[in-house]
């Protein structure tokens, strides 16, 4: 079996703080988790890794034979608690550092406890591993974008990066931040970065870039697209079927509107299209099938 479940020693359990996803943990970053501890038991155990090569750290250090992999604030708790043991998972099938971090960051990502900043500096660390940007997405399932927005916000300045936590730093204004960082530099990125702070906190909507749209992309229209298409047209050929389509996705005429309008155009060419006909509520009369006519029983 690859996965074994067991008490083990915290002096058997080698803790590299720099490992985890979520840096240092702080002890009062643990307190509440502690005492839920104390009061429910751990509902999760932790996960380790055998560290018992020779020249590492653990081996070094007499703190072998496993490595912790992730649980590391249940593992900080039960320390805090002074708890001789820990209920573990003993994960056979890590046997690399690349496959320790991705399984890392995969329970944080599932757990949804890290921020922008705190994702990065994992990320950063498969990178250093040797990883590609594609390796990377497939390996903790996430898309090409969701990682390279993630790769530069490690290349923006640090006290935009330090705003990772907060909800207004997403993933499109970091892309913008790190365009307008490479084109315009590092005075216009900050610049930007407080004006855009600013003006979400007073809940209006930002765009840093005005991003141009491809004419041959298929895609649903905005509301202003359909009003421009719609003039244009008007200017081109005045009012027409053509116009008058459009209002109504524009919702601006009904479907009975239209309907009549078609049925008026259709004349105009020699062709014929009744309208349906509608009640005084507007809705659809449908013609009802005649009654069938009972017969006589015979005597």
């Amino acid at each position: 079996m690859d996965k074994k479940l067991a008490e083990v020693l915290l002096s058997d359990i080698y803790i590299d703080e720099h490992f985890n996803s979520r840096g240092t943990i702080q002890s009062y970053q643990i307190a509440d988790l502690a005492q839920n501890i104390e009061d429910n038991g751990l509902i999760q155990p932790v996960t380790l890794m055998h560290w018992d090569k020779e020249g590492c750290i653990g081996h070094k250090t007499g703190q072998g034979p496993y490595k912790l992999v992730a649980g590391f604030r249940r593992t900080m708790a039960h320390r805090h608690l002074k708890r001789m043991k820990i209920e573990s998972v003993i994960d056979d099938s890590i046997i690399s550092d690349v496959q320790a971090r991705i399984f890392n960051l995969s329970e944080n990502l599932c757990r949804e406890e890290l921020n922008m900043l705190e994702e990065a500096l994992a990320i950063q660390a498969l990178f250093d591993l040797g990883l590609t940007i594609d390796q990377v997405a497939d390996s903790v399932d996430m898309s090409f974008g969701w990682v390279q927005e993630r790769k530069y916000l490690l290349e923006l300045p640090e006290v935009i990066q330090q705003e990772a936590s907060a909800k207004w730093l997403t993933g499109r204004i970091v892309r913008d931040l790190y365009s307008i960082l490479t084109k315009r530099g590092m005075d216009q990125c900050l610049h930007s970065a407080k004006d855009a702070k600013d003006r979400l906190q007073r809940g209006e909507k930002v765009r840093l870039i005005k991003r141009k749209q491809s004419l041959l992309r298929k895609r649903k229209p905005s509301i202003k697209e359909i009003d421009e298409m719609m003039a244009l047209i008007v200017e081109v050929f005045g009012p027409c079927l053509a116009s008058r389509a459009m209002a109504y996705c524009r919702g601006g005429i009904s479907k009975y509107d239209l309907h009549c309008l078609i049925s008026g155009f259709a004349a105009k060419i020699g062709k014929t299209y009744s309208p349906p006909i509608v009640d005084q509520q507007g809705y659809e009369v449908e013609e009802e099938d005649e009654p069938l006519e009972e017969e006589e029983e015979e005597e």
